[in-house]
């Protein structure tokens, strides 16, 4: 429907009227972080972040379907086991000639050297742990995340200091001797959202007076600290926080690495030590995956899946799938022009001596319209004091389908609210609207 020039009483007009038409979106922004790595369960290296991938500018293909699998953090490391390795998080769909894959984190070594000291290859790569002189951390995949830390084991009084998890901007740091903190997880990256992805987490650290290794910024779990010194701190400014390691003395009990963030990507710290009782003290699990998606509001919105958070802000669409689903992104036919709907109320007539609603007594005055109703005002009584009341203001109010795109300029101010599948444009002064 074409609406020509609609004018009420007060002023308000719809300008350049033209069929509403949403503009064809050939390219978005997305984000993907795979699950991060488990921390090591004993004397154990900080898990490595999942791999981070994004693109500014990624071309799609208007009404195909995109299935998104948000890869799982590791599970934590349990009875001094190395940490695990995270869940890819993927993009696929028919028309693309090849998926979109970040790869899991690695996870953190642990001691002995039977089990494995080293620190495994992902996303980021998991920090080392500490048996013999030296134990590697794992590679980081080119592109996606950095290596994490070198774990160390030596004198004086046998301490162990285990290496960070890689992240996605920068590797884990390496344990030193003597009385060096554990091993800090590498740190995150800044989405397009506001929030850090894919931090390293924390090395452990036993029998030292120095701190365990802290989570990287972006959500990496704490490492734990089995002596004098402190647990290590989770990683912040992320979608949600790591956690800190736990600290125990040798007399004392077990220490634990700390849990990264949900949907951060973030690697989990190791654990300080875990014998003293029967091996409870664990690494800390990797933080799930996430995929989000962003691209102007002036397009349709998308056909989705899975139930990701839809926000509405600084002019973009966001869709953040906390878990797998899919992704279709519209464009209205051309040749199907829709309706729209509008309400426009008129301002209300002043009330006279003895005329209109909510008249005057005796010598009193008429009650005034109530403003953006279009009531009347209501009529005095008879008598030189009393006068009519003031007629209520007009108001104006379009609504459409919010699978519209929105309306290219307004002019006085309009309140725009987006709920119930509308786009609701309501003046309480002058105005215009285009289309």
């Amino acid at each position: 429907m074409i609406i020509t020039g609609i004018f009420a009483t007060g002023g308000m007009s719809l300008a350049n009227p033209s069929s509403l038409s949403t503009p064809i979106l050939s390219s978005v922004e997305y984000l993907l972080v795979a699950g991060g790595g488990a921390g090591g369960g004993r004397h154990g290296g900080g898990g490595g972040a999942g791999g981070y991938l994004s693109n500014v500018t990624y071309p799609i293909t208007l009404g195909a379907v995109y299935t998104i699998t948000v890869g799982a953090g590791a599970g934590t490391a349990t009875g001094g086991a190395r940490g695990g390795i995270g869940s890819n998080t993927i993009i696929s769909s028919p028309v693309l000639a090849a998926n979109i894959t970040a790869a899991g984190g690695g996870g953190g070594g642990v001691y002995p050297n039977a089990v494995g000291d080293t620190g495994l290859s992902g996303g980021s790569g998991g920090g080392g742990g500490s048996d013999g002189a030296t134990a590697a951390g794992g590679a980081g995949t080119p592109g996606q995340g950095f290596a994490g830390g070198t774990g160390i084991a030596g004198g004086p009084g046998d301490q162990r200091i285990c290496g960070g998890g890689g992240g996605a901007s920068a590797v884990g740091t390496s344990g030193s001797i003597p009385l060096s903190q554990g091993g800090n997880g590498g740190a995150g990256v800044l989405g397009f959202d506001g929030y850090y992805y894919a931090g390293g987490g924390g090395g452990g650290n036993w029998l030292t007076t120095i701190d365990a290794g802290n989570g990287g910024i972006g959500g990496g779990g704490g490492g734990g600290m089995q002596g004098p010194g402190a647990a290590g701190t989770g990683g912040g400014s992320a979608l949600n926080n790591g956690t800190a390691g736990t600290r125990n003395t040798p007399a004392s009990g077990d220490s634990s690495g700390g849990a990264a963030g949900t949907n951060t990507g973030s690697g989990g710290g190791g654990a300080g030590q875990s014998q003293y009782q029967s091996y409870t003290g664990t690494g800390g699990a990797g933080g799930s995956g996430i995929a989000v998606f962003r691209y102007p509001d002036t397009f349709a919105n998308a056909t989705v899946t899975g139930s990701p958070n839809v926000i509405y802000a600084n002019a973009n669409i966001i869709y953040r799938f906390w878990q797998s689903g899919t992704i279709r992104f519209n464009s209205v036919t051309p040749s199907i022009t829709p309706n729209v709907e509008y309400l426009i109320v008129a301002g209300g007539g002043a009330g006279a001596f003895g005329g209109g609603g909510a008249g005057g007594l005796g010598v009193s005055v008429g009650v005034n319209g109530t403003a953006n109703t279009g009531g009347g005002g209501g009529g005095g009584a008879s008598g030189v004091t009393a006068y009519g009341g003031v007629g209520g203001s007009g108001i104006v109010i379009i609504r459409y389908a919010d699978s519209y795109s929105a309306a290219s300029a307004t002019t006085g101010s309009p309140t725009i609210t987006v709920a119930g599948g509308y786009r609701v444009y309501s003046w309480t002064g002058s105005g215009t609207i285009t289309f």
